[in-house]
């Protein structure tokens, strides 16, 4: 899924219902967080969040993603590693 250069914000909540989703391109967005719910996507193999302004964190679930081989943060701050 494609969602590059869409300007976003938040993550919507329905993404934790994408349960076959393999890719997942956010990069040029204006994320600060991932909601504990993305953890849900187990067949997720990529995550793009490469050129967000900032990530102030991310879910420590994230590394229950077994299937998640390539996750970019190019040029995104992340100011915090993780979030309970």
């Amino acid at each position: 899924m494609a969602s590059a250069k869409t300007n976003l914000k938040v993550v919507p909540p329905e993404m934790s219902k994408l349960q076959s989703l393999e890719i997942l391109d956010f990069s040029y967005n204006n994320f600060t967080a991932l909601p504990p719910a993305f953890v849900q996507l187990k067949k997720l193999k990529t995550l793009d969040l490469s050129f967000n302004k900032f990530l102030a964190a991310y879910p420590v679930e994230i590394k229950n993603l077994s299937s998640l081989r390539l996750l970019s943060l190019k040029k995104t701050k992340v100011t915090a590693k993780q979030v309970d």
